[in-house]
């Protein structure tokens, strides 16, 4: 089981930026289509982790954890 830790959102908010879309993050700078590939291949790589009997936990850290992540942004991931 992946359990998802966000530090200060709610937990609702966590929840769909992790298993979904977060649809009022807004993506100021930076091609669009990068924002949309970095968003699809985090949805797989959680779905790998999810999966996974080993990991015990996971933690979307950096700007995109931050909920200040822009199409540059990459993906910032604790897994425990």
């Amino acid at each position: 089981m992946v359990r998802v830790i966000k530090h200060g959102l709610p937990p609702q908010r966590v929840a769909n930026a992790i298993m979904g879309r977060v649809e009022d993050r807004q993506m100021t700078s930076g091609p669009a289509f990068l924002g949309e590939l970095r968003d699809r291949l985090l949805d797989q790589v959680l779905g790998l982790l999810k999966a996974d009997p080993v990991v015990g936990g996971v933690a979307l850290i950096g700007s995109l954890g931050h909920g200040a992540a822009d199409n540059w942004s990459d993906i910032d991931l604790l897994i425990l």
